[in-house]
């Protein structure tokens, strides 16, 4: 189990027809490897912070590393970026088929990309993605949870709304 434990929380709401993991928050890759270790076919993570977005490149180095992806299979794309700005063209380029999203960027000091990202995912062409919001004490601040059910309920009647614990923090489980 990764750091944060949260792949039982990822593998309880993988779909069988869910090949990517899309991150935003690398921090130090602890998600990353869950996802390899599920086996997603292709793997997603954003982080906005040079120093952890370094530390992740270099953890998955071994993975035969040539530019900024570490490994072709599965498919490992690590992009240093704002999920704000870079994520629409990452899901244009990357995003073929529903999807788990795992939510998790934070800006010390500043408001949280949350809200930026959730738009991105809720205006991408499909509409059965899983999204897991983390933190949502941080997340409460900026955005609030009858924003975010009516903004999903409007993309899909079909979205379900789940909290969870996995850890110190409280996520929302966006899922069909």
């Amino acid at each position: 189990m990764g750091y944060w434990k949260y792949k039982e929380l990822f593998s309880e709401f993988k779909k069988p027809n869910c090949n990517v993991f899309f991150e935003t928050g690398t921090y130090k890759g602890d998600s990353v490897q869950d996802a390899l270790d599920l086996r997603f076919h292709t793997i997603i993570s954003i982080e906005l912070e040079e120093h952890f977005f370094n530390e992740c490149f270099k953890r998955f180095q071994p993975l035969d590393i040539w530019g900024p992806r570490p490994t072709e299979i599965p498919n490992l794309y690590l992009y240093k970026g704002d999920s704000s700005v870079v994520m629409p063209d990452i899901l244009a380029e990357k995003v073929n088929s529903p999807s788990m999203f795992w939510l998790d960027a934070h800006r010390n000091g500043y408001e949280p990309p949350i809200k930026h990202e959730l738009e991105h995912i809720l205006n991408h062409k499909i509409n059965e993605h899983t999204i897991i919001i983390d933190d949502l004490e941080f997340v409460n601040t900026s955005i609030s949870m009858d924003y975010i059910k009516s903004k999903v309920l409007d993309k899909n009647p079909n979205y379900k709304f789940i909290e969870a614990q996995a850890s110190d923090a409280k996520q929302l489980i966006i899922t069909l």
